[in-house]
């Protein structure tokens, strides 16, 4: 996605950010913990519950978008071994009918119950020749007695929809099964019902009808299942119902305990492992030797914020204070979603006026808003990704970094950022300008960091 320069509004310091307030004293705290893991039965019961083996929560995979979209692969498929045939897929479908307001692009119930499957392919991260885009899931029944219904599922845990996605996948679809006798139903599945782009053509739905219908197949043909797709199955609804479902017995009883003690909850939460900093890290020990092979200076790394210059950009026009470049590029992944942005920093109008022309008119950048630019910060330039960084502890640091890290390139390499990188680096190096007055700092400060968020 590519964004008009954004001006950004100037804010206080860093130096204004309210501390947390203090905690108890190391007594105190004790007492407390004391007290709260006597008093608190909800705890034991929470802790029993969770206690039991799971096959996803040993191989780490409750939040696995893959995994996920590969069971309902499984799942949605009658000839597979998980032994409910058609009954999964028939339920799914019920479900999804009686709590959407769709009256066009779902079968009514009666289609549904009375359908005879003669054939199902069922198609994983399916993409054509025209993009690189891949749908999650892509199922294609034949009917007996002609007709075809094909179920295109984009599946989001923790990511977000990225701008236009959803639309391409539906166009895609159209161009292979747009045909009269082909009923296309189109799925957006996320963890929280997220709403998809008003163009898209997507219905949203979530895991709570995914569990539904899982849990009916399970009441009904119990007697019909093997011993280890039973397993599997019965541990798929339990992960539902403790990572998907708020309005269930284990998320009653967590509200329940973040009622009744918050002060322990307060001292526990204080010791928490911050994600976002331990994949800042992470990135600060990896960047700097694939960044160099692309032309890029050592990134400057801070919490939640990644600071990059091409090598063609150090020059003496692109100077602030001691060094410090006017014009940079960020990775920015502060509030947990993550953007990639071609930040260009305070100094005189001329200069700015000089640099937002290049963006102007170099490929991959939109036409310039009509903004007043003596302002210390503008976004030349935006690129949403995929991933999203959680701020709650997690085992999975490294493999978050390694994502992001791998967007991140992919982005660096693209020809659309390559041709913005030359067009700036062309007025950067004809350009001359003096740094005003006192200098604001960097925009990887924190100043950056804390205030702007809410303009995502």
């Amino acid at each position: 996605m590519t964004a008009d320069p954004q001006v950004l509004p100037a804010t206080g310091s860093a130096d204004e950010v309210t501390d947390p307030p203090s905690l108890p004293e190391p007594a105190e705290k004790r007492r407390i913990l004391n007290q709260f893991l006597a008093e608190c039965k909800e705890l034991r019961e929470m802790e029993a519950r969770l206690a039991r083996f799971s096959v996803f929560r040993v191989l780490g995979s409750e939040d696995s978008e893959i995994r996920h979209s590969n069971l309902l692969a499984w799942l949605f498929d009658p000839e597979e071994s998980h032994g409910l045939g058609d009954a999964f897929l028939k339920s799914f479908l019920v479900k999804l009918k009686l709590r959407s307001d769709d009256r066009e692009m779902l079968p009514d119930v009666i289609d549904v119950e009375t359908a005879q499957f003669e054939e199902a392919t069922i198609r994983r991260e399916w993409s054509d020749h025209r993009t690189h885009d891949r749908l999650d899931l892509l199922t294609v029944l034949h009917l007996r007695g002609g007709g075809i219904w094909v179920l295109a599922i984009e599946v989001k845990v923790n990511a977000k929809q990225s701008q236009g996605q959803l639309a391409r996948y539906w166009d895609k679809v159209e161009r292979e099964y747009g045909s009269t006798t082909c009923r296309r139903i189109y799925l957006f599945l996320t963890r929280d019902g997220e709403e998809p782009e008003d163009d898209s053509g997507f219905l949203r739905t979530d895991f709570a009808c995914v569990h539904a219908a899982l849990m009916d197949c399970l009441a009904q043909r119990s007697g019909l299942i093997a011993a280890g797709p039973k397993q599997l199955l019965d541990d798929y609804c339990r992960l539902l119902e403790t990572h998907f479902m708020p309005d269930n017995d284990i998320g009653n009883m967590a509200r329940k305990i973040l009622k009744e003690h918050p002060e322990a909850l307060d001292i526990i939460f204080s010791y928490r492992q911050d994600m976002v900093r331990m994949v800042s890290d992470q990135l600060d020990k990896d960047l700097p030797a694939v960044v160099d092979g692309l032309g890029y200076e050592k990134p400057h790394v801070t919490k939640g914020y990644v600071t990059l210059l091409p090598k063609s950009w150090r020059t003496e026009a692109n100077k602030l204070g001691k060094g410090t470049p006017f014009v940079s590029l960020c990775l920015d992944f502060y509030g947990g979603q993550a953007w990639v942005r071609i930040v260009l920093g305070g100094g005189e109008k001329d200069f700015r006026d000089r640099v937002i022309a290049a963006a102007t008119e170099a490929a991959g950048f939109r036409r310039q808003s009509t903004r007043t630019h003596g302002v210390k910060w503008t976004y030349l330039h935006s690129q949403k990704l995929t991933v999203v960084v959680p701020d709650q502890e997690s085992d999975g640091s490294e493999e978050v970094a390694s994502e992001l890290l791998r967007q991140l390139i992919a982005a660096l390499k693209s020809p659309e950022m390559q041709a913005r990188v030359t067009a700036l680096a062309l007025v950067l190096a004809s350009s001359t300008a003096v740094a005003p007055a006192p200098v604001a700092p960097a925009p990887a400060s924190s100043e950056l960091l804390r205030s702007h968020h809410a303009n995502d």
